[in-house]
């Protein structure tokens, strides 16, 4: 392996060709490592880092943190595929849900109006949805990484990890508690 190979395994992705006349780089699909990838189509997660919290004399507080949107490069097959398979996990979930459902209306003694044959049917149909639609988001997605696994792999974002960065556009605001305050009548004497 020569040095500009080991370099594009070392960085993550490959450089498939420098077009002369933009002087764009175009780079090959990160979850799939096969196709170039899209313009329009990568994946973009939001980071935050250097956060500093400054105290003034009013008892204030104000928070300075830089912002990093890290675009990962994705293909229009990785994009479609990853959509699709949020959608089948719902679905799958949504199956799953019923069959739990149905399962405890049977251990509970609920909906008898509904024939035992019927329940255990629905019970069963749902249990094999679900199943089956999971299966087949497992084949989708075979030889594509997930979006959760770029999060946790790709290189810049492990580097800006490394460095104290975090997920999201901003830092959190800590709810301070609530000041109770107590007003006391005086008492008027006459």
């Amino acid at each position: 392996m020569d040095g500009i190979e080991r370099f594009r395994v070392y960085i993550g992705f490959n450089i498939s060709r420098v077009n002369n006349i933009k002087g764009d780089i175009i780079m090959n699909c990160w979850f799939c490592g096969n196709e170039e990838s899209v313009k329009n189509k990568e994946y973009k997660v939001k980071m935050f880092g250097d956060v500093s919290k400054d105290t003034d004399g009013a008892g204030g507080e104000s928070v300075s943190f830089s912002r990093k949107t890290v675009t990962v490069p994705r293909c229009s097959s990785c994009k479609a595929k990853q959509s699709k398979a949020k959608v089948l996990t719902i679905l799958s979930a949504f199956f799953l849900l019923g069959a739990i459902l149905f399962g405890l209306f049977e251990i509970f003694n609920i909906l008898q109006v509904i024939s035992p044959w019927l329940r255990g049917f629905l019970f069963g149909l749902c249990l094999m949805l679900a199943i089956g639609i999971y299966l087949r988001k497992l084949l989708l997605m075979k030889g594509v990484k997930t979006q959760n696994n770029a999060k946790r792999n790709y290189p810049e974002i492990k580097e800006l990890i490394a460095v104290g960065y975090e997920y999201g556009a901003a830092p959190k605001q800590k709810s301070e508690p609530k000041k109770v305050v107590t007003e006391v009548e005086d008492d008027v004497i006459n």
